[in-house]
């Protein structure tokens, strides 16, 4: 384990059962993580908490989703942080507009422990 050891991640989903359940897999690989289940406490934790990369779900059910956090986030901070979209619908329906929204990956739900660890050690394999 331990793969992800130090790496602060901040974890979006309005679910909390799918929140907790990647919480807790990746905490189980050494990730420092930080939770939101909104568009605005995304944005605060990601300004008090200074995350390394983002696990966001694109349907966030409020008026806007994750894409628009991820262009707001970049916006506010004028940080560019790797971010990994998390979705249930079909790669070639939702995965090019999280990619050009500015996601560096894009996954589907449900979403297995070892992919979801080797996608956040790709998206961050430059910061190492």
């Amino acid at each position: 384990m331990d793969r992800l050891k130090g790496l602060r991640v901040l974890i979006v989903d309005d679910d909390p059962d799918t929140l907790m359940l990647n919480q807790l897999v990746l905490q189980r690989e050494g990730a420092l993580t930080l939770t939101a289940t909104g568009i605005r406490e995304a944005i605060e934790a990601f300004r008090t908490g200074r995350p390394d990369i983002m696990l966001c779900d694109l349907n966030l059910g409020e008026s806007a989703d994750g894409c628009d956090l991820i262009r707001s986030l970049r916006d506010v901070t004028g940080r560019m942080i790797p971010a990994i979209a998390v979705s249930g619908m079909p790669r070639d329906m939702a995965g090019p507009r999280a990619l050009k929204s500015g996601f560096s990956a894009y996954i589907e739900k449900p979403t297995h422990p070892g992919d979801l660890t080797k996608a956040i050690e790709a998206a961050t394999a430059s910061r190492t």
